[in-house]
């Protein structure tokens, strides 16, 4: 009580080491003008999506907690100038590459993730991803999702379970190869592959039976799979210049 007093008074809740497993919803619920809280030391696994209540905060650590994920509405939190978390070693969302180039990046990544599940739209382009992140593929009702403009060599299978997705831009980065499960994607309408290093498409992009626009231009091409000519009823335009 002692502890949550001076926090109201000075608006720095210190937590630290008090056992606790998980955020107090009182804090998030109704002391929504804190600057700082200290959570360090803590047995907490996860943030609760109500942190974004605390709109004024400017200063949040969590060092020593077993968080592995940031929480994507820590990014609609634009007060924050810290972020404490045992330097993200421990830290997989969002993945290194990001929270390397600073807390502005990390936020805005986690914003851009946050706002997808009402819009169902992700754009992480330019971003400076090297791979796609794994929790991507488990946002199964993304309809649309920009990669461009990243550092990109490949896609895993699993991009086969982004079933809804019927836009996807992926121009732009070091793409060498598509995996065969592309071809799952059969809402798609719009897939932009320009200034890649292709040597040639899989065979399942025959399965892309609602794809209107293919654009390859300025990749390394030397083939094209025959079954593209499965494509040809739908397929509005296909770009190929400068390969």
């Amino acid at each position: 009580f002692r502890t949550l007093m001076a926090g109201v008074a000075s608006g720095h809740f210190d937590l630290r080491n008090l056992n606790l497993t998980e955020v107090p919803a009182d804090i998030v619920k109704e002391y929504t003008l804190l600057t700082s809280l200290d959570l360090s030391g803590n047995k907490i696994p996860a943030l609760p999506p109500s942190i974004q209540n605390l709109t004024n905060l400017q200063v949040l650590r969590i060092d020593g907690c077993p968080i592995t994920e940031l929480q994507p509405t820590l990014g609609g939190i634009t007060s924050l100038r810290e972020l404490s978390a045992d330097e993200f070693a421990h830290i997989k969302i969002p993945p290194p590459e990001i929270h390397e180039r600073g807390l502005a990046y990390t936020l805005k990544y986690l914003k851009r993730v946050s706002e997808s599940a009402l819009s169902q739209k992700l754009d992480l382009g330019y971003m400076g991803l090297k791979e796609l992140p794994e929790h991507i593929l488990e946002m199964h009702s993304l309809t649309e999702l920009s990669l461009a403009g990243n550092m990109l060599r490949t896609l895993p299978q699993g991009v086969s379970r982004l079933v809804r997705l019927n836009s996807l831009f992926l121009h732009n980065n070091r793409i060498d190869s598509l995996p065969e499960g592309v071809g799952n994607l059969t809402h798609m309408g719009k897939l932009l592959l320009d200034s890649n290093v292709l040597t040639t498409l899989p065979p399942s992009v025959g399965q892309l039976t609602s794809l209107q626009i293919l654009s390859l231009s300025c990749n390394h091409l030397r083939t094209l799979p025959p079954e593209l000519g499965l494509l040809s009823t739908s397929l509005g335009k296909l770009n190929i210049q400068q390969n």
